[in-house]
């Protein structure tokens, strides 16, 4: 691939395949695609039995239930009927939308099906011309580009919606038929490893899950249903004021400010992506948070309390926890059962009533019982779940990348 500054204002992308040279042309969508009639069929035409006949709903587009759609499997059967049916190529995109960002968000048939298959309700249909290839069709819908087009031609106030007759007036960047080829089969290979990192980070997410059912004791039960070896003995029974203390120290406005969040405990306020204004003058009485202790937080009952492995001060709004007797305690061990989906689920027995803006009581929360084994088996349960959290940590940062670099490449390699 080579590169080529955009000079004269020649219609050009900044990033080319070799071998093409050509300015491209702008044209509009209604010269290079025939509609393909939708019909505005809900959800109370599907049938539970193999009818022959399919149809794209929007709904199955934002939720991407349908994308590319290679093989017709995912998509709902549905009485037979008269219809104008889609082939192969066409690019069905959600004309209706909750937010702008997703208005004409497009799916695109690539199966050779043997069923019937229907544009559904909120869809605008197109069947592109020989001039036009369907993947760069469908690349260039979600290109930045387009997406700014959508959002601007978009109209409603809780719903967004665009006309198919606004879509059809997009002038479309448009480079020979081989070029696109090429364009299109190199973001589909993107999107093919996009999607193999992205099973991967789903098996490892769901291993931890697995994990974190089958090493934790059920309701009712005094031992886990997996154990590392060497470890038999029956866990400790212990309310939670007993394992458990309330600190509050003030005093040190010095010190970092952090927030609570639901990932990654608590952090740098600094650091969350959010401008949170706070009277600076306050800052003495915030309470000190030190490596290893927890935080009470005002959203406690959605997400777990959040644990700090940084030092920093918080606001006196939040209850500071650390271990009664970290001789007998890990805080990573404590880490992972109060991030758990089973200690969650808890919580609803002390938050009753409780709404956003007022957090957990120690008090309520110190009438829990908790279930623990010994320092040691504690360790090998925490070692095994921080190895697990790195590996996903690992896994995402590798997806985000390639997700930046497709995004890189839809800004500079269309025009």
């Amino acid at each position: 691939m080579g590169s080529e500054k955009n000079e004269n204002k020649r219609m050009v992308p900044l990033i080319r395949f070799k071998g093409f040279a050509h300015a491209w042309e702008q044209r509009k969508l209604s010269g290079l695609t025939k509609r393909v009639k939708s019909y505005p069929l809900s959800r109370d035409v599907q049938v539970d039995y193999m009818s022959g006949y399919k149809y794209v709903h929007y709904g199955d587009i934002h939720t991407r239930v349908v994308d590319m759609i290679k093989d017709d499997a995912k998509l709902p059967d549905i009485k037979p009927g008269n219809y104008e049916l889609l082939s192969k190529g066409d690019v069905i995109l959600a004309d209706a939308s909750e937010d702008y960002e997703d208005i004409a968000a497009p799916a695109v048939l690539l199966a050779n099906s043997s069923n019937k298959i229907v544009s559904g309700l909120h869809t605008i249909a197109l069947r592109p011309s020989s001039e036009l290839d369907s993947l760069y069709l469908y690349y260039q819908i979600k290109s930045p580009e387009f997406r700014k087009y959508g959002r601007k031609q978009g109209q409603g106030l809780k719903v967004f919606g665009i006309s198919a007759s606004k879509v059809q007036k997009y002038d479309l960047p448009l480079p020979v038929i081989a070029e696109q080829t090429k364009i299109s089969l190199m973001l589909n290979s993107m999107d093919s490893v996009i999607a193999l990192h992205q099973r991967k980070l789903d098996l490892l997410q769901k291993m931890k899950k697995g994990y974190l059912q089958s090493l934790f004791p059920k309701n009712g039960e005094k031992t886990p249903e997996i154990r590392f070896a060497g470890f038999t003995d029956a866990w400790e029974q212990r309310k939670s004021s007993e394992i458990f203390k309330n600190v509050s120290s003030k005093g040190h406005p010095e010190k970092q400010v952090l927030s609570a969040s639901q990932e990654d405990g608590m952090v740098p306020r600094d650091k969350i992506g959010i401008d949170i204004k706070y009277d600076r003058k306050s800052l003495n009485g915030y309470k000190l948070v030190l490596p290893g202790q927890f935080v009470i937080h005002l959203r406690s009952f959605q997400g777990g309390f959040a644990y700090s492995s940084v030092e920093g001060i918080t606001s006196p709004a939040y209850t500071v926890m650390s271990l009664s007797d970290e001789s007998k305690q890990i805080p990573e061990f404590w880490k992972e059962v109060l991030r758990s989906p089973t200690f969650i689920n808890r919580l609803v027995t002390v938050t009753y009533g409780i709404r956003d803006g007022r957090s957990i009581s120690f008090s309520d929360f110190g009438t829990l019982k908790f279930q623990y084994p010994s320092v040691d088996e504690q360790k090998s349960i925490s070692n095994v779940l921080r190895f697990l959290d790195k590996t996903i940590a690992l896994h995402q940062r590798k997806l985000d990348a390639l997700k930046e670099i497709k995004q890189g490449l839809l800004q500079k390699m269309f025009v």
